[in-house]
């Protein structure tokens, strides 16, 4: 059964990377699924072991903080933003749990780590193409941006990724117990993926790679110095060495970075760029608004637009600002100080204890693959996390599938036996998280794959030709399934456009209708305000007209750049005095 969850957590990466690394909760349905599989056939391992699973302490820790993020979510103003991230919560936890399942067990790991590896490889080729052909897109019909990406629709995301998976492997190559074949393989394809990050020009990907590399060989000392290693000298001694190439890695990396985005601007570019200083400062404002349990999920998204002034921001409001570019201050804008506090303590309390163990190994014939998944998970989670504090990254779904590896691999516990009460409720916590999360992921993908599939060919598809009316079709198939504010939107535009052709009414009627239900949907959302409320100003129904402009004024907060509802208003007013 362990190899079974390892083979599903696999499938369950390969699927988030390869169809759902994008904010569309529904393309993540695939990987759920299989990520369903993994976390359920963890359950029996757990309970063929009698050693102690990870600590209780930690695990109960987990659960408060799990429970938190749940209940919030659960309660969000808007309830299809509450279960996107309902949904990277499980993402979380299922590979967290599956990784618990996987650990001791050869086989599995063996899987894990070549399933990494040879992922790994295939964006590194990705990259590599895209460096010689821009405009390569190996899945989706088009990409985010010019820089290389991999898989992965934006060139951050593909940072993130490569971060973590070249860490986690190159912590097996160098001190796993494989072959020597084996191990140099893993050892070039991690470096390989460690140079792509350089050409993904992702400035806080770089930065990540740098720390997380850094961290990896301050914990490969320890280890040295624990096992009184004849190489630990040597390696010492190469501390300058080694960070002198990781300063000039991150110098270089910067300066190409710049070059590509700026010519002329140089490593200095990167400290100008204060757009995400003014993100943060409007953050904080948020905070303030509700400062213990947060506004809920993504309310940043709504809740900063009252804050912005085009005096002070000037051309920076013309982008809506969806997320912090911050995951801990998005934590503590949607979830509270309190959420921020328990996410924070608990990955401070997995990495002390992680180090911990260690430095202070149970047994020194402790010969497994523990110091390869402590040290491995700690690098990846410090350069994803440094990543994090400048990008959105766990809120894609492989972002947090690999995050709840890191966290399964840092917490390995020791191969002794512990108290036989406190094994026995360990697993029943883990076996308890489990079944809710098959539960819960095993409706939710079901749903997420049959509206990917329904909206594959109109929305990502290289090959196949569609027209507004099969696009109309197909949004309402995925409305049939899982009704969403974005489908009702975009179904009203294709209305709009075609409302200008034949038979005006009734598709003005149409796309009224939709926004109407997009607004109840999401209710804090502009967008469908204002076009709702240009429809009726062009049928004339003016009272409604004007009862939809003041409340889409209102929504917009100072994003008048981005929504124009006072100028919409004043034409509507406008047309009015003419007519009469």
């Amino acid at each position: 059964m362990a190899a079974l969850s390892s083979v599903s957590l696999v499938i369950a990466l390969v699927l988030a990377v390869v169809i759902g690394p994008q904010t569309r909760p529904w393309t993540w349905g695939p990987a759920m699924l299989a990520l369903a599989i993994s976390a359920a056939a963890a359950v029996p391992v757990f309970w063929r072991r009698n050693r102690l699973p990870g600590g209780f302490g930690i695990l109960a820790y987990g659960t408060l903080v799990v429970g938190w993020f749940a209940w919030r979510a659960w309660h969000s103003p808007v309830a299809e933003l509450g279960m996107a991230d309902l949904m990277l919560l499980a993402g979380a936890v299922g590979s967290f749990i599956s990784i618990r399942a996987i650990e001791g067990n050869i086989a599995a790991e063996r899987i894990l780590i070549w399933g990494l590896a040879l992922l790994l490889a295939a964006n590194v080729g990705v990259v590599g193409k895209q460096v010689i052909d821009p405009s390569f897109s190996p899945v989706f019909r088009s990409r985010a941006a010019d820089f290389p990406s991999g898989f992965y629709a934006h060139y951050n995301e593909a940072a993130n990724f490569l971060i973590a998976s070249s860490l986690l492997l190159l912590a097996a190559a160098a001190f796993g117990r494989q072959g020597s074949a084996t191990r140099i393989v893993w050892g070039l394809i991690a470096i390989s993926g460690l140079v792509a990050i350089y050409f993904t020009r992702s400035r806080g990907g770089i930065l990540g790679a740098a720390i997380g590399a850094g961290v990896l060989a301050g914990l490969a000392l320890m280890i040295g110095q624990r096992d009184k290693a004849r190489w630990f000298a040597p390696a010492l001694i190469a501390i300058p060495l080694v960070g002198l190439g990781l300063g000039a890695f991150l110098i270089m990396g910067w300066q190409g970075a710049q070059e590509v985005r700026l010519p002329g601007s140089g490593v200095a570019g990167v400290m100008d760029n204060d757009c995400r200083l003014f993100l943060l400062g409007i953050a904080l404002s948020c905070i303030g608004l509700h400062p213990l349990a947060g506004g809920g999920s993504r309310s940043f998204s709504w809740e900063s637009l009252g804050f912005f002034d085009g005096k002070l921001q000037g051309e920076m409001i013309a982008n809506l600002p969806e997320q912090v570019h911050n995951e801990i201050v998005q934590a503590s804008t949607d979830y509270g100080l309190i959420g921020a506090g328990l996410l924070m303590g608990l990955l401070g309390a997995l990495v002390v204890t992680a180090i911990v163990r260690i430095l202070f190994s149970e047994t020194t014939g402790e010969q497994d693959s523990s110091d390869v998944w402590r040290i491995g998970g700690l690098a990846a989670l410090a350069g994803m996390f440094v990543q994090s504090c400048f990008s959105f990254v766990f809120h894609l779904f492989p972002g947090v599938v690999l995050l709840g590896i890191c966290l399964g691999m840092i917490i390995r516990p020791s191969s002794r036996r512990g108290q036989p009460r406190l094994v026995a409720t360990s697993k029943a916590l883990l076996s308890v998280a489990a079944i809710a999360g098959v539960i819960f992921l095993v409706p939710w993908g079901l749903k997420g794959s049959q509206v990917t599939r329904t909206l594959w060919s109109t929305y990502f598809s290289k090959t196949s030709a569609f027209t507004d009316e099969s696009r109309t079709d197909a949004l309402t198939e995925a409305i049939h399934l899982w009704p969403q504010s974005d489908f009702f939107k975009e179904r009203a535009a294709i209305f709009q456009v075609a409302a200008a052709d034949v038979d005006a009414h009734e598709f003005i009627a149409r796309a009224i209708r939709d926004y109407e239900q997009a607004e109840r949907l999401h209710p804090y959302d502009a967008g469908p305000a204002i076009n709702r409320a240009n429809l009726l100003s062009q049928q004339q129904r003016d009272a409604e007209a004007e009862e939809a402009y003041t409340r889409a004024i209102g929504l917009q907060g100072g994003m008048e750049p981005a929504f124009r509802a006072h100028f919409s208003l004043a034409n509507h007013l406008l047309r009015m005095g003419l007519r009469r």
